[in-house]
């Protein structure tokens, strides 16, 4: 039904109700806004009622939100966005420093912002720090991931197949690969399913997450360690923007 058609209808039916004439309802007088304005909004109730019944069917759902919750409620684990990667030299260019020494530590996740697409770039180490000499030809390889690294803090309550859900910042990402679980500081490996955990195992599943985000499970003992009551959990991960990282050069 169109708009114009609704308020047609509605016109003649308020005109018959109350034997009034046309000019009552124009929209000129405040019964002919008010009903405009109700129109509107009867409108805007249809509209999302359409756009609910189209999201919530995995054949007709649009929206990558939509899509991914679909399937991980079908049983499937969705694949999230990749962080685009690549090696760095590092390199000391000859200008003057004012600085004690002549080395740069280069502490890991340090934070790099790319002049051609305006995003953010983290170094991401197997140690702590990394030195440059400042001198002759001196350089360094690293790793940088586009995204930045962020943390979410939960607490153990000591039950069983206890889970968290972790959202990252509106309009971001949780990169598919980076994501890491700790426990009282202790990192835990990840599995694929509940019964690749053995007894007591510490260990967890990271699934992409029906709203958005990742879920995190943890184990009932018989597969996988409880969470002990009171332990801190933390998960940290890298929120990317998926390929549009990736740094196209001629």
């Amino acid at each position: 039904i169109r708009f114009d058609q609704l308020n047609q209808d509605a016109r003649e039916y308020l005109q018959s109700r109350y034997e009034q004439a046309d000019q009552v309802f124009s929209t000129a007088s405040p019964y002919g806004q008010l009903l405009q304005v109700m129109l509107d909004l009867g409108r805007l109730v249809f509209y999302y009622i359409e756009d609910s019944l189209q999201e919530t069917n995995i054949v007709t759902a649009q929206r990558p939100n939509s899509i991914r919750g679909l399937a991980r409620i079908a049983g499937h684990n969705p694949t999230r966005p990749i962080s685009a990667s690549g090696t760095l030299r590092l390199s000391y260019n000859g200008a003057a420093l004012d600085m004690y020494g002549n080395t740069a530590i280069i502490p890991n996740y340090t934070t790099l912002l790319c002049r051609t697409n305006g995003l953010t770039y983290t170094i991401i180490l197997d140690q702590e720090a990394v030195a440059l000499e400042l001198s002759g030809k001196n350089s360094i390889d690293v790793v940088a991931y586009q995204g930045s690294i962020e943390t979410q803090s939960f607490t153990g309550s000591g039950e069983e197949l206890q889970s968290f859900n972790t959202a990252p910042k509106k309009n971001f990402n949780i990169d598919n690969f980076y994501v890491k679980v700790y426990v009282n500081n202790e990192e835990w490996p990840k599995y694929e399913s509940l019964y690749d955990m053995s007894y007591e195992t510490p260990g967890c599943i990271v699934k992409t997450g029906i709203d958005n985000g990742v879920d995190i499970y943890f184990g009932n003992g018989y597969f996988g360690k409880i969470i002990p009551l009171g332990a801190v959990v933390r998960i940290e991960y890298l929120t990317t923007s998926g390929n549009a990282g990736n740094i196209l050069s001629d």
